[in-house]
């Protein structure tokens, strides 16, 4: 290793020492609400969405709470038109996160529940993905100021909220479609 390795390897230890709670609090969360899956998981949505799965999860273990939360919509996203197209809808591919769930719900492969939780985290993924105004009531600081809470227990909650209804899709059982949220 050279000097300069050498001051990245203790600058990571270093990150990973003060964080070393929350880390064991945040996968601890990840442990209580992740659904059994009994194993080997098939994602509808292919590597892809199984990539997404496992970084959603990891970037939540790390604080990265907005990459978590859009992480984990994209699995969604990718897994009901998954779903749906293996169901025979063509044209599902071409549509968005909304639409796809108002289908699933249309199926009833999501409750009317869940349906409302994916469009709310739906909703917040949007100024997070896109250009917003600090002002602007959607935004991440409109939120809090509107909400009275501090940014980061904000994109924190918001991104528990993703993943727990990205659990509700990629779970089985009790914990499937219909009924983890």
């Amino acid at each position: 290793m050279t000097g300069e390795d050498d001051k990245f390897t203790e600058w990571i230890d270093e990150f990973h020492e003060k964080d070393r709670e929350h880390q064991i609090e945040r996968m601890e969360w990840i442990d209580k609400h992740h659904p059994n899956t009994d194993g080997y998981r098939a994602f509808h949505g292919g590597f892809s969405s199984s990539n997404l799965y496992e970084e959603a999860q990891q970037a939540y273990l790390f604080g990265l709470f907005q990459t978590s939360m859009i992480s984990a919509l994209s699995v969604v996203e990718q897994e009901l038109i998954g779903i749906l197209y293996g169901a025979g809808d063509d044209e599902i591919k071409e549509k968005g996160a909304a639409a796809a769930i108002d289908e699933a719900a249309s199926r009833h492969l999501i409750t009317p529940e869940q349906k409302q939780v994916l469009h709310r985290v739906r909703r917040v993924r949007n100024p997070t993905a896109h250009f917003r105004l600090c002002v602007d009531d959607d935004s991440l600081e409109g939120r809090a100021i509107n909400q009275n809470t501090a940014p980061f227990d904000l994109m924190k909650e918001e991104a528990q909220t993703a993943l727990k209804a990205m659990f509700s899709v990629i779970g089985n059982g009790d914990e499937g479609l219909n009924g983890y949220l």
